[in-house]
């Protein structure tokens, strides 16, 4: 088990290793990430809400 801001991580910077089969969360809706966040995603993801964020991630 991991506590972690997977956002914060550029998406082309996650490996196989990084992959799991399930996630059990519950999705941080209503809320925005800090400044910067979103430039770590492809530019039709980018967006600092974090249910999105959570959605892609």
């Amino acid at each position: 088990m991991r506590h972690d801001n997977t956002p914060a991580r550029p998406y082309i910077s996650w490996e196989c290793k990084d992959r799991v089969d399930v996630v059990l969360t519950n999705p941080p809706f209503d809320g925005k990430e800090e400044d910067g966040i979103e430039s770590n995603f492809p530019q039709h993801f980018r967006t600092k809400e974090t249910a999105d964020l959570f959605l892609w991630s």
